[in-house]
């Protein structure tokens, strides 16, 4: 099972569309219901996603957005050396600003069955294994 976030986007849009042709399970989180319409399954907000998150993890979780000047902190909190998250920022604003085309044409929607945090537990308890 895997958890894409920004499902409606290209980049979002063309992986889930890839996992699906491959005959994987995909589950999203999407910000905005409306553009959802079209992947069907049950729509969470990213509140009820850090809700079920947080009663696999038995810790409080908060769902925000990060504004663009705080992009590259965040990404360095992740990971990315200090001074190395241009290309990041520049893919995110080029799939934000609809400039990316990934999709896979002809591949087959399904809509998932498991909840979140369903997926969450998966997760946490491959991890411990």
């Amino acid at each position: 099972m895997f958890l894409v976030m920004g499902i409606t986007g290209n980049v979002g849009g063309a992986t889930a569309r890839h996992l699906l042709a491959q005959g994987k399970k995909v589950r999203a989180l999407v910000r905005d219901r409306e553009k959802a319409v079209n992947w069907i399954g049950s729509m969470l907000t990213a509140d009820e996603v850090a809700e079920q998150l947080g009663e696999v993890l038995n810790r409080e979780v908060k769902a925000f957005a990060i504004p663009r000047a705080g992009w590259a902190e965040a990404l360095e909190q992740f990971g990315i050396p200090k001074g190395h998250s241009g290309p990041a920022e520049e893919m995110y604003e080029a799939v934000n600003a609809g400039w990316m085309d990934l999709g896979v044409k002809g591949t087959e929607h399904v809509a998932g069955t498991r909840s979140a945090r369903d997926v969450f537990e998966a997760a946490r308890n491959a991890a411990r294994a």
